[in-house]
């Protein structure tokens, strides 16, 4: 059995052949089991962009790749373009986490709203009107909420 991964066209969710035989380690007399190769909404796994990337550095246009491919000329050359600048980690889709949330709820208001709910037991409504009242701090219901249940 190969080691490697051979990359398997995206069919329905309980497709068999969109899973693949993939050994549990590298030993022969390891079985295997089946996995899943990529995400629902992947257009295309690691291997397949890199042979994409791979017939562009060989020369070929950007656009005829993508049009071979089905995807857009941009997207190709987006994903390209963050290959060659992070290498194998370019490979990998990238986190759609943003870096910062600078309008996050600060820790001690969030310890203010959890402990006004634990001696109070008030609803979002009246926890956001009671911090207001009580130490002049402004927050939504749903901030209020979203504390509590945090």
């Amino acid at each position: 059995m190969p080691d490697r991964v051979v990359p398997v066209p995206l069919r329905g969710f309980d497709d068999p052949a969109r899973y693949e035989r993939r050994p549990v380690c590298r030993s022969t007399s390891c079985g295997a089991r089946w996995v899943m190769t990529v995400h629902a909404n992947a257009p295309l796994p690691p291997e397949g962009r890199l042979r994409l990337f791979l017939r562009v550095d060989a020369g070929r246009p950007i656009a005829h790749i993508a049009s071979e491919a089905g995807i857009s000329r941009r997207c190709l050359a987006k994903c390209y373009a963050r290959w060659r600048t992070h290498g194998e980690g370019g490979l990998l889709a990238p986190s759609s986490r943003p870096p910062a949330s600078p309008t996050r709820t600060s820790e001690g208001i969030a310890d203010l709203v959890e402990a006004l709910r634990r001696q109070t037991k008030y609803g979002p409504a009246r926890l956001a009107a009671e911090l207001e009242r009580l130490h002049a701090v402004t927050v939504a219901p749903a901030t209020a909420s979203s504390c509590v249940a945090a």
